[in-house]
Formats: C-alpha cells, sequence, structure tokens
C-alpha cells in the first residue's frame, strides 16, 4: 500500500469531491450550507497549506488550513473518501506530518467537527486535538458539532 503526501493540484477539489465519503458529504453540507464539491473547492481556494492524499494512485483526501483572521490562529480541514478509514494507521501517520507543518505556521488551531461522523471525530482525536465534552450548534442549521482546538505547546512543547 502506498501513502503520498503532495502539494494539492488544480482540479483535485473537482475530483475529490465527487468522491467524498457520505458523512464528510454530510458534514460539509451542513457546516456550510453549500454543496459539499463546492464547499471542499472554496476551502481549497482559502487555506494557505492545502495537501492531497494519494492511496495507491488514487486521490483519497485533501487536508489544509487558512488563517481565521488572528495573527497565529488557524483554521485546519480535512475531507475524504471511505478510503482513509481503511488505512487509517498510514494515512494517519501522513496526517501527523500535515499537523505539524500547520502548526509552524499556526501555533493554535480551531474548527469544529460533526458530532455524527465518528470516523472525523476519532481522527481529530487521535492526531492530539482537545476535543469539547458536548457538541454546540453549528453551522447553517444549528447542527450539532464538537469544538476541536490544540496549541503548539500541547505537542511540540
Amino acid at each position: 500500500m502506498s501513502v503520498v503526501v503532495r502539494e494539492s493540484l488544480p482540479g483535485d477539489a473537482e475530483e475529490l469531491g465527487s468522491v467524498l465519503s457520505p458523512s464528510d458529504r454530510l458534514e460539509a453540507w451542513l457546516a456550510t450550507g453549500r454543496p459539499p464539491e463546492e464547499a471542499l473547492i472554496r476551502s481549497a481556494e482559502q487555506s494557505c497549506l492545502c495537501w492531497s492524499i494519494v492511496l495507491d494512485g488514487q486521490l483519497a483526501a485533501m487536508a489544509g488550513a487558512g488563517s481565521a483572521g488572528y495573527p497565529g490562529l488557524g483554521v485546519p480541514w480535512l475531507l475524504s473518501t471511505t478510503r482513509i478509514a481503511d488505512r487509517s494507521l498510514g494515512v494517519a501517520r501522513k496526517l501527523v506530518w500535515c499537523r505539524d507543518r500547520i502548526l509552524e505556521v499556526f501555533p493554535r488551531l480551531v474548527n469544529f467537527v460533526y458530532a455524527g461522523n465518528p470516523t472525523a471525530v476519532g481522527l481529530v482525536k487521535g492526531l492530539g486535538f482537545t476535543v469539547a465534552d458536548r457538541p454546540e450548534p453549528y453551522g447553517w442549521c444549528g447542527a450539532p458539532f464538537y469544538r476541536f482546538q490544540m496549541e503548539v505547546e500541547n505537542v511540540l512543547g
């Protein structure tokens, strides 16, 4: 099995958007009120860091981060196909690499993960983020999302 992380290329967001996992499609729609393909393209365009994860030659996920509008505060994100869950250990190692690159640019990270997406919640926890105990209303329709965050000293210091 080959797991490769590379800088995202033009067209990656469109390609991945058409094959997102059902749970990530729902999460993207609940968070943004936009079609999942559009939400992914917009996330990629607004991110100063953006990678594509390729499993055995096929695009399987995209991850990145953009500024939250405050110095040092970033908003990390990840959207994927169902293939990510099948290869969690190899992918997790690559996502740790992505997380560490993001923390070099943004020493404090914060975002929300849909409470109804246990795969994503588990991945966020597995990457070392602190996840809120209770979900809160988030997104255009107030769906239950957990806030998650991390600071450099939690990981590197």
